[in-house]
């Protein structure tokens, strides 16, 4: 791809991750370069909010038809929205960043891959932890001892506040598809040279998810929930003489490296955080007419991979649990066996619901297990 000047970016999608991306996106670019924020929220609501933000030069459409009108483009509506939106992008040339996943199915996915490449347009996956800054010193530790074992935790409220808004996590997508992508991004950062992962191993519970993969001569394992008590993100690299933990539930956390604790400090500005740092990389690429960069989707391929693999093994684990309740019926009083039902059947839903009460998740739960339990 020739290299070409910004003058019209789009963002497609909105929400709160909608609203954190158009600020972010604005505060790397220059006042002339226009923004195109595409969602299908109340226009007038969304323009109020510009204005409220003062966001120069950023316009809200509730919908495109000419895709070549961008020079570059976000992506971060529904997951199930991502393969068709990112085609059409791509089919215009329009060098394209992604959300991860970057589609629901393994198909879709190496398809959009396959048209990048047949087109030379870059398309990247918005998998930003690889630009934390607080895992340089952790990767250049690992680089001189390899590391033997990774755990990480990635654990999430099923509600929870987060810089002023409500969060609700993606709760009609598999984990597999939603937490586990930054959890391999995090791995290759710092074992770059580690062998392709297999899983081993999904154990699924409501309040935890464990997953344990091989990568050769390190083992892997991580834990997923979104019913916890609050917010962790933390990392454990184990080698043979040494442990360190870094811990960024709040960015950007501590690290505890041979039982010493040193709060980690950013570096950089504040575009220099790992969302900023990995917009800023897909604006580069753009800009000098390159293709080939750490969050390309071509150098994603495992990732993809893996988490369709267990995303499978997730639901055969989920099955077995559900079939095992049904011997003696389900009971929908009990918390643990609904969040059991909601979980495995959410990401099949195409009419979103609130899930925020106990008798909301109830209802989906018996609505759902009568829908889908005897397809």
């Amino acid at each position: 791809m020739s290299s070409r000047d910004l003058r019209t970016v789009g963002l497609f999608g909105g929400g709160r991750w909608g609203r954190v991306l158009v600020r972010v996106i604005r505060s790397l670019l220059a006042d002339d370069v226009a923004i195109c924020w595409v969602t299908k929220a109340s226009q007038e609501t969304s323009t109020d909010w510009i204005a409220k933000h003062q966001l120069a030069n950023t316009i809200v459409r509730g919908e495109v038809t000419d895709y070549s009108t961008f020079d570059a483009a976000v992506v971060a509506q529904r997951p199930t929205q991502h393969f068709a939106t990112v085609n059409k992008l791509l089919q215009s040339h329009v060098p394209t960043l992604c959300e991860k996943p970057l589609a629901v199915t393994l198909e879709n996915t190496r398809d959009l891959v396959a048209l990048a490449n047949r087109e030379q347009t870059p398309l990247g996956v918005n998998l930003e932890f690889h630009y934390a800054s607080y895992l340089d010193s952790l990767a250049d530790q690992l680089s001189k001892t390899k590391p033997t074992e990774i755990e990480l935790v990635w654990h999430d409220p099923w509600i929870e506040e987060r810089h002023g808004e409500i969060k609700r996590g993606a709760r009609y997508t598999s984990m597999a598809h939603d937490m586990l992508p930054h959890c391999w991004s995090i791995i290759r950062r710092i074992a770059p040279d580690a062998a392709d992962a297999t899983v081993e191993s999904v154990s699924y519970s409501p309040s935890e998810t464990v997953l344990k993969f091989n990568y050769g001569d390190l083992a892997a394992t991580v834990s997923c929930s979104r019913r916890a008590t609050q917010r962790i993100r933390r990392v454990v690299a184990k080698t043979l003489e040494s442990s360190t933990t870094i811990d960024f539930s709040i960015e950007p956390g501590h690290t505890i490296r041979q039982g010493v604790r040193e709060e980690n400090q950013w570096t950089g500005a504040a575009e220099a955080r790992p969302l900023g740092r990995s917009l800023g990389s897909f604006f580069d690429v753009v800009r000098s007419g390159g293709f080939d960069w750490p969050l390309a989707a071509h150098q994603c391929v495992g990732c993809f991979s893996l988490s369709d693999a267990a995303s499978q093994e997730l639901i055969r684990d989920q099955d077995r649990q559900i079939q095992s309740h049904q011997k003696k019926g389900i009971n929908f009083d009990d918390p643990s066996q609904v969040a059991l039902v909601v979980d495995r059947y959410a990401p099949n839903v195409s009419d979103r619901i609130i899930l925020d009460t106990p008798q909301q998740l109830r209802a989906a739960a018996k609505d759902w297990l009568d829908h889908f339990a005897d397809r």
